[in-house]
């Protein structure tokens, strides 16, 4: 609707209430308007020239039908077709509930003061003149006061088709309302089971940067790279200095991989932890007995979250990139000498050094001879970066044992009901779901809502932000004592205090007169 009258912008703007002083005229063409869906739009008057037109040239008014009038009692049909209700149910439940007949016993007779006046009822009074009482229904605005025993019905027929929040609350604006509605809204769809079931997987909880261990070969992380160049590739990353290594392999059996790692250990010695998947060459007996008999801590990453052995991963990721783009000439093994050369004299982007540098502890001859920062404290700026980027879209989300959950499978839309049982780690949980336990990252269970009984509560007085009332999660930044970064044992500054600066004000060396004579009237 383009209007050239700036106020009725705001007086029937969208989600605006008409003001509680308006005249009767303004009331009356709020009560028909709330029938429709319309927008009201402000347009300057030179190009609003057809209603200027048809206001100058007006047309003998001849006499209205009976048809053509629009009596208040029609607006309140067209409420009534698209509730689940009829008008006779309506008046009888109005005339039931205790609350909605005091009101219109109120209405008819005078409000007592508000403090004489029950909770349940004050925000009946704080309403009282946006309320009207026609053939025996209590309406607000135009819209119908639901009584409580119809409430549960309306509600029912607002969520056919599983809408959202957002859309139940612009529905129900334009047709029912009573004290706490948006709440009821919220509630009904959160315990919709269909709709918790079926609801988009939430955000990822924020990141958990590994401990940067302080020596080199202390812990390191393997994977098994997939059938590449025809065959299997055991990659190990030393997580301090990000030394490589890379093996071919034609078995990934247990005792494969145990062979190749026992050649690593005669070089480097005994590693405190091995990070794994839970490939089966990893989870077999023979490969935990060979880390028992080593003192050798195994540690497994959570089914299903790569992110959590995400070193190694990345790791395989730039191996195939760079063979990939090596030449096609050339063979693979000299491929992969070439590459390994390249990567272990290069600066790493963690660590700001060589990892040959970090592990050997010297500088091999390369082409490459960079300045190298503190160690610690790039690689825990950087760890921080990385944490920050990757916790932009996270939410962070913990469980209680006893929780009851939905569960998500790979490859499944549905989830599945489970309950918490266990925690093994901040972020990693054992749920009992379909009768069996199974270990879960905290991204793959969701919160589950049972429905249950509640009191009536009393609406807040900001009943028309119809916005969706999502439960907000406050991201702090990551958490500075999970790194020693050696801040704090920097030498103070010799110059000591900082000072703040004052601009010097000097006064005008020429005559204030000679600042106002114009040259060009001389």
């Amino acid at each position: 609707m383009k209007t050239d009258h700036k106020p009725l912008e705001r007086i029937f703007g969208e989600k605006r209430e008409v003001p509680k002083m308006a005249t009767n005229r303004l009331r009356r063409w709020a009560l028909i308007l709330s029938a429709y869906n319309y927008e009201v739009r402000y347009v300057p008057a030179k190009e609003n020239s057809p209603a200027d037109v048809l206001s100058r040239l007006p047309v003998q008014a001849g006499k209205v039908s009976n048809s053509e009038r629009q009596p208040s009692g029609q607006l309140l049909n067209l409420r009534l077709t698209t509730l689940p209700v009829t008008r006779k149910e309506l008046k009888s439940e109005s005339c039931r509930d205790e609350r909605l007949a005091k009101v219109i016993t109120f209405m008819e007779k005078g409000w007592p003061e508000r403090a004489r006046l029950p909770d349940e009822l004050k925000v009946y009074f704080e309403k009282k003149d946006e309320l009207s009482f026609e053939d025996g229904i209590l309406l607000r605005q135009g819209r119908i006061v639901a009584p409580t025993r119809l409430r549960d019905r309306i509600l029912a027929m607002l969520h056919e088709g599983h809408p959202g929040i957002v859309a139940m609350k612009s529905m129900a604006r334009f047709q029912v309302w009573w004290p706490g509605i948006d709440k009821e809204i919220e509630k009904h769809v959160n315990q919709c089971e269909p709709c918790q079931r079926n609801r988009q997987r939430p955000p990822e909880v924020p990141l958990i940067p590994w401990n940067v261990p302080t020596e080199p070969w202390t812990r390191i992380h393997v994977d098994i790279a997939g059938l590449f160049e025809d065959r299997y590739w055991l990659v190990v990353v030393d997580a301090h200095s990000k030394w490589l290594e890379v093996i071919p392999m034609r078995n990934t059996v247990s005792t494969c991989v145990i062979k190749r790692l026992r050649g690593l250990f005669a070089i480097f010695g005994l590693p405190k932890a091995i990070v794994s998947d839970n490939g089966p060459q990893f989870v077999s007996e023979e490969f935990e007995a060979f880390c028992d008999n080593n003192n050798i801590t195994h540690i497994k990453t959570t089914p299903y979250h790569p992110k959590t052995n995400g070193l190694a991963e990345r790791t395989v990721c730039l191996f195939k990139n760079r063979i990939r783009a090596s030449s096609d000439s050339m063979d693979i093994e000299l491929k992969l000498q070439r590459f390994l050369f390249s990567y272990t004299n290069s600066i790493h982007a963690t660590t700001g050094r060589t990892p040959a540098e970090l592990l050997l502890g010297r500088r091999l001859r390369t082409k490459l001879d960079l300045l190298k920062p503190s160690l610690d404290v790039h690689v825990d700026k950087k760890l921080l970066r990385q944490a920050e980027y990757h916790d932009r879209t996270s939410q962070f989300r913990s469980f209680a044992v006893g929780d009851k959950v939905y569960v998500y499978e790979p490859n499944e839309v549905s989830q599945e009901k489970g309950v918490v049982v266990e925690q093994l780690a901040e972020s990693s949980y054992v749920v009992v779901y379909k009768g069996k336990r199974a270990r879960k990252h905290a991204d793959h269970p969701r919160h589950r809502f049972e429905s249950f009984d509640v009191e009536p509560q009393a609406a807040s007085r900001n009943e028309e932000d119809f916005g969706a009332q999502e439960p907000h999660c406050h991201q702090e930044g990551r958490r500075k004592w999970m790194f020693d970064t050696n801040e704090t044992s920097r030498a103070p500054d010799d110059r000591g205090t900082e000072r703040k600066l004052v601009r010097e004000r000097r006064a005008p060396t020429r005559p204030y007169d000679k600042y106002l004579r114009n040259p060009m009237l001389k």
